[in-house]
C-alpha cells in the first residue's frame, strides 16, 4: 500500500466513509519527501472523499475544506516523520493522526482516549460497586430487624404460654390442696378417693 492509499484510508474513516476510495489511474506516484507532496495528498483525499471546497454541492457556497491550511504539518514535523525508522504505511498513518489532531484541537472536538475510557469505566464500575455495597447493608439491616422481631414475638408468646401453665399448674394445686384437706373438691361434693388422688398427686409436684 503506498503512502497516499494509507492515507486515504485514514482520511476516509475521520470522514466516516463506508469504504475506501481507490486510487485514479492516472495520479502520478508521489514521494512523501518531496516539497509540497502531503498539500497534494490531503488535496487528493478531500478530492476522493468529497469533502474538498470544490466539489460539487447543492448549497450555495461552497462547504469548508475537511482540512484547513493551519492542519497540515509544518516542515519540521514533516521532516521527523520521514527520517523516522517506521514503514511508509505507518509514517502516513502518524502524519494523518497529527493532522487530525491538529483539526480537533482547531475545531474544539474533544475525542475521549483509552486512558480516559479506562478510567471512566473503572470509575464507574467503583460508583456501581459501593451502590450495590450499600443496597446489601440496607436489605441486609431489613432483614435483621426483621428476624429480630420475629424472634421478639416468639419470645412474647411462649412467655405468654408459660405464663398461663404456670397459672393452670397454681390453679390445679389450689384444688389438689383443698381436695387433700377437705376430702371434697371445691364444689361441696364429698369424694374421699378424689382425696387420696389428690395427696398422690401433691407428692409427685
Amino acid at each position: 500500500m503506498t503512502i497516499k492509499k494509507s492515507l486515504l484510508a485514514v482520511a476516509c474513516v475521520i470522514a466516516g466513509c463506508s469504504e475506501v476510495p481507490q486510487e485514479k489511474e492516472n495520479a502520478a506516484p508521489h514521494s512523501s519527501s518531496a516539497a509540497g507532496t502531503f498539500e497534494e495528498q490531503v488535496a487528493q483525499a478531500e478530492s476522493e472523499l468529497g469533502t474538498s471546497s470544490s466539489a460539487a454541492a447543492p448549497a450555495p457556497s461552497a462547504p469548508e475544506s475537511y482540512f484547513a491550511k493551519s492542519d497540515l504539518l509544518t516542515a519540521e514535523e514533516q521532516t521527523a516523520i520521514d527520517n523516522s525508522a517506521a514503514s511508509p504505511q505507518a509514517r502516513a498513518l502518524l502524519a494523518a493522526v497529527l493532522m487530525a489532531e491538529k483539526r480537533d484541537k482547531r475545531l474544539g472536538i474533544k475525542r475521549t482516549s483509552l486512558e480516559e475510557q479506562t478510567a471512566q469505566f473503572r470509575k464507574k464500575h467503583d460508583e456501581d460497586a459501593r451502590r450495590y455495597a450499600k443496597e446489601y447493608e440496607l436489605e441486609k439491616a431489613r432483614s435483621d430487624a426483621e428476624a429480630a422481631e420475629s424472634q421478639k414475638r416468639n419470645q412474647a408468646h411462649e412467655e405468654r404460654r408459660q405464663t398461663a401453665i404456670q397459672c393452670k399448674e397454681r390453679k390445679e394445686i389450689e384444688i389438689l390442696r383443698h381436695l387433700k384437706d377437705t376430702g371434697s373438691p371445691p364444689d361441696g361434693s364429698q369424694d374421699r378417693s378424689s382425696a387420696f388422688w389428690a395427696e398422690c398427686r401433691l407428692e409427685n409436684l
